[in-house]
């Protein structure tokens, strides 16, 4: 079969042909639908700094947003039959670690991922634990993209927004699923920020009350008097930028609580005394979604017709053309598909 590799450290990706994976004991064999490039293809494609050093099974098949069937179920594995419709989780959890134990396998110590550690979705077919798969119902509108509506699902019930003052900082796909899902979900107030007027323009179709242009504006000025003066109750960093991070803590009014979701490229500096322990700031961050809590909430979202994942997505590419897809996805508010 045809798969998008990486082959190595630095810049770029190839289309390999590659043996079909086998289903091995304690696994599912998947045949991918349809799957969504993220940003952190993105960053693995481009060798952005915050996956140098890390250390990658060459040749890694790419991706982990996916949707298909099941088409094999190997030896040990409960609950999953041919012709399954699933979704993809990403996580791969060890079950046996204090975090699995504890219900936290999404940070399990021993984690690992799809299309990073493991190979990913990018190519027709994929071998994988049944445990980073989710079985969801058949012809779901947009099924592909509930992992990362899950993302940003996750951030907003870590910080609580039922009736609060939010701010999603950057309005890329995850971002403005945020916007969206934060209102539905009880905030009373979404603020979004960006620099690019279209995503600003979709954030607001979305739900957001009030956007800010933060390149025409201060954004943290425009938050305290968005807010009356009394700063944010809860800010969701999902752009990766270190200025947009620092400006966050500065939104937040007292007792509020930050939620880290964006990866940055490098190190933030802030000055804990006076911006967190005086303040009784909370800042936290969020790794992917909860297992499986976090899928219950984002299933019901569109079920229900609060959220039409389709309408997040633009184009759809064959895996060919996967160079082209990469360039359109860079910093689009929309998702780009790949098609096996």
């Amino acid at each position: 079969m045809e798969a998008i590799c990486k082959v190595g450290d630095g810049p770029g990706a190839e289309l390999l042909e590659v043996p079909i994976p086998r289903c091995k004991e304690g696994e599912v064999l998947i045949e991918v639908e349809e799957a969504a490039i993220c940003a952190s293809d993105l960053q693995l494609f481009h060798w952005r700094p915050s996956v140098q050093g890390q250390t990658f099974p060459y040749p890694l098949v790419m991706g982990h947003e996916y949707v298909g069937w099941v088409r094999e179920v190997g030896s040990g594995v409960a609950g999953f039959a041919p012709g399954d419709y699933v979704a993809g989780e990403t996580h791969i959890p060890c079950l046996a670690c204090h975090y699995c134990d504890t219900g936290r396998m999404h940070i399990c110590a021993n984690l690992g991922i799809v299309g990073r550690t493991h190979d990913g979705c990018f190519a027709r077919y994929l071998a994988v634990s049944p445990w980073a798969v989710r079985k969801i119902p058949a012809r779901l509108p947009g099924a592909v993209l509930l992992e990362p509506l899950g993302v940003a699902i996750h951030a907003i019930q870590q910080a609580g927004v039922q009736e609060k003052a939010v701010v999603i900082l950057g309005c890329g796909p995850i971002g403005l699923m945020a916007a969206a899902a934060a209102k539905r979900l009880g905030a009373l107030q979404v603020i979004a920020i960006s620099r690019t007027p279209a995503k600003l323009a979709r954030a607001a179709s979305l739900g957001a009350d009030i956007t800010i242009n933060s390149q025409q504006q201060d954004p943290v000025e425009a938050v305290w008097d968005a807010t009356w003066g009394l700063g944010a109750d809860v800010v969701l960093e999902m752009s990766g930028s270190r200025t947009a991070f620092k400006q966050g803590l500065g939104m937040l009014r007292k007792q509020g609580a930050m939620v880290a979701v964006g990866n940055l490229d490098g190190p933030v500096e802030i000055d804990v005394l006076q911006d967190i322990v005086l303040q009784e700031k909370r800042l936290m961050g969020i790794f992917g979604r909860c297992m499986w809590q976090t899928w219950d909430t984002a299933v019901a979202l569109v079920r229900q017709g609060d959220l039409d994942l389709t309408s997040f997505i633009s184009d759809v590419y064959p895996l060919q053309e996967f160079q082209a897809a990469f360039a359109q996805a860079a910093g689009s508010m929309s998702k780009i598909l790949l098609r096996p």
